[in-house]
């Protein structure tokens, strides 16, 4: 979670929802006008942190930048757009993450980026997009083995 505000400042109920770090603005750089966030003043391996931002150009640390979409709301406090789910989305991706253990998540996120500039496609999508043409891999697979056993039918 990045703050505006200094430390001292921010409200206890908004620090003590985060759990997985905080960057305060003390902690940040400030270069031509613009805050930029530096992981490593997480005190952690940079390999396992992941910095989801509408705004990627505000980390020193690009090769961990997950970007979505902004979050939009027009001049009546509606979304733009109907509900926002990009958050969401993200979810399946970040949950593989835990899930497999990735020791470094800039390897995974090369591999994404890399896949997003030929396609144009979003994080999320290319994840599921890779997860459907997995699991088509495993239904052909399995498909062509034979039970080890019968019932002799």
């Amino acid at each position: 979670m990045f703050s505006k505000l200094i430390t001292r400042l921010r409200s206890p109920p908004l620090a003590n929802a985060w759990r997985g770090g905080r960057l305060a603005r003390e902690a940040n750089q400030y270069v031509e006008g613009e805050y930029l966030r530096d992981l490593t003043k997480l005190n952690r391996d940079v390999g396992t942190v992941l910095y989801i931002t509408a705004r990627p150009s505000t980390s020193i640390q690009q090769e961990n930048v997950v970007q979505i979409s902004p979050y939009v709301v027009d001049s009546e406090g509606r979304t733009a757009g109907g509900v926002d789910t990009t958050l969401l989305d993200l979810m399946p991706f970040l949950e593989s993450i835990v899930r497999l253990n990735v020791k470094d998540v800039r390897e995974v996120l090369a591999s994404y980026k890399q896949e997003q500039e030929g396609t144009g496609k979003s994080i999320p999508e290319i994840f599921r997009s890779r997860q459907f043409r997995f699991q088509k891999q495993q239904r052909q697979k399995s498909a062509g083995v034979k039970p080890a056993f019968s019932r002799g039918w």
